[in-house]
């Protein structure tokens, strides 16, 4: 059981981040937006955008997923550098959200 649950928890999370690397090539495609897959480097969050020349990183989770030690520090290292820093978004429409409030006030 422990293993479905583990499968469930990493599939939901990857239909999130297929759903939003779909959606956002529609909906903005005036975004920079590149899904992040550093297997090197553990806390690197999964997205990094350029939306009207503001740095933004959205870290994706499952509805039960929390960050890690590893993403609070590098969430806390983009606040610190003048970036904005999202972790725990959920679903697209969240995701969505984040983007149109950037492009509506940087």
């Amino acid at each position: 059981k422990e293993i479905r649950k583990k499968e469930y928890k990493y599939n939901q999370e990857t239909y999130i981040k297929a759903q939003c690397v779909r959606n956002m090539r529609v909906e903005f495609p005036e975004v920079y937006c590149v899904k992040i897959s550093d297997k090197f480097q553990s806390g690197i969050h999964d997205f990094h955008l350029c939306i009207n020349g503001k740095f933004v990183s959205i870290e994706t989770k499952s509805k039960t997923g929390r960050a890690s030690p590893m993403q609070k520090y590098h969430q806390q290292k983009i606040l610190r550098a003048g970036g904005r820093s999202f972790v725990g978004v959920r679903s697209w429409n969240e995701f969505r959200k984040i983007v149109e409030e950037v492009i509506a006030n940087g």
